[in-house]
């Protein structure tokens, strides 16, 4: 009897370490805030050997679907991708991979040169060293005028930015061209801002239609409604007598998209938004898949590599915070995995497929190319793994926390 009791004691006191442990977790988890970041550990004697290099990343709040260091929407993405990618400025989770960013003002040309130095330790995490060809790539990516990323590089007044992306000195005469075919778009001009334009908006609006379902203050009208492309056919569909019965979502909506055909300013007042700037980007691609056309300027004037460490970026206008803040919060990624080191010389093309920027950033991994955070051993730990580049790599693993 005293051996079955015996045993008793020990199961519940196996119980009770283990439920104060995961309390503790959970409180360490708590007073973090945004998260915490473990590594597993071995201690002989006064010997340190790194047992496990894997580092688990907890993190609170919403991971968004899709995430990438150039496309993220919430404070859980931020806090994920500054433990990931280096960033040009400090960060409120990680510290520049810069070793400065200074500036100096041409009072004459009202122009502002910011020059952004790096660190000379930053690797990846496969070991290769982050350089100023990198920091073109990513400036060049992000200038593209096929880039949506979160950042706004591209919003930024750099020096010849305008002519780059028309491909052309002649900005006034396509500017021109522009708004003569915003007046009058052509048949190919019409397909392509309801291909592109009309019909992804109204996918997109489906989705938020959806969303009103896992909402009870929107009861009263998806009560009225029960089916999710009824809901959607009475905010969208301009033609009342247009029905959704034993219609796919997908005929829906591309029946609803024919009836906006190329107007996408009915749409914008259905929807309350704008979508100028991506039709007259529309534009721009029309005129300069003409047999025709021909780029002319083959780089961004105000971009220079002063050396191997070294990028400066003239600006029109005046310092300030602001302007720094979008021109240098940005992820750096390296050419080697992103772009096409094929197409990179350095003065007339810069790894990236000109005008096809969102297909070289979409459907991508996050992990295996990081450029930010990393575990750095001890100098006696490098001395015993001389095969190693010195730099763990961070190896996510997200748990996404209500």
């Amino acid at each position: 009897m005293k051996k079955y009791t015996w045993i008793g004691l020990t199961y519940i006191g196996m119980f009770v370490f283990l439920a104060l442990f995961l309390k503790g977790a959970i409180d360490s988890v708590n007073r973090e805030g945004t998260g915490v970041v473990k590594e597993v550990r071995e201690t002989k004697g006064k010997e340190k050997k790194v047992k496990k290099t894997d580092r688990h990343i907890v993190v609170k709040g919403n991971i968004s679907k899709g995430i990438t260091p150039f496309i993220y929407k919430t404070s859980a993405d931020r806090y994920m991708l500054n433990m990931c990618y280096g960033n040009l400025i400090d960060t409120e989770d990680s510290k520049s991979i810069c070793k400065s960013i200074t500036t100096s003002y041409d009072e004459k040309n009202n122009i502002t040169s910011y020059k952004i130095v790096l660190r000379n330790d930053i690797r990846t995490s496969s070991g290769t060293a982050i350089t100023a060809d990198d920091i073109l790539f990513n400036y060049y990516l992000r200038c593209d005028t096929d880039y949506n990323g979160s950042d706004k590089v591209n919003t930024v007044p750099i020096v010849g930015l305008k002519s780059y992306q028309y491909g052309s000195e002649k900005t006034d005469v396509i500017d021109k061209k522009i708004r003569k075919m915003v007046k009058k778009p052509d048949r190919k001009l019409k397909q392509l801002i309801r291909k592109q334009l009309i019909k992804p908006v109204l996918k997109q609006q489906y989705k938020w239609v959806c969303s009103l379902y896992n909402n009870k203050k929107y009861n009263y009208i998806t009560d009225k409604y029960p089916r999710k492309k009824d809901l959607f056919v009475y905010f969208f569909s301009y033609k009342t007598k247009y029905r959704a019965k034993k219609k796919s979502i997908e005929r829906v909506i591309n029946d609803i998209s024919k009836q906006y055909s190329y107007k996408y300013k009915k749409l914008e007042k259905v929807t309350g938004e704008r979508y100028g700037k991506k039709v007259r980007k529309l534009v721009l691609s029309r005129i300069q898949s003409s047999k025709k056309f021909q780029y002319k300027v083959m780089n961004i004037k105000g971009i220079h590599k002063y050396d191997q460490s070294t990028v400066i970026i003239d600006v029109r206008g005046k310092y300030s915070q602001k302007i720094l803040d979008r021109l240098c919060d940005i992820y750096i990624v390296p050419l080697d995995k992103w772009g096409d080191v094929g197409l990179f010389n350095g003065y007339t093309s810069f790894g990236v497929y000109r005008g096809n920027a969102s297909a070289m950033t979409a459907g991508r991994n996050i992990t295996g190319d990081e450029t930010g955070a990393y575990y750095m051993p001890e100098s006696d730990e490098l001395e015993k793994n001389e095969g190693t580049v010195g730099l763990y790599n961070l190896s996510p693993i997200i748990y996404n926390l209500p």
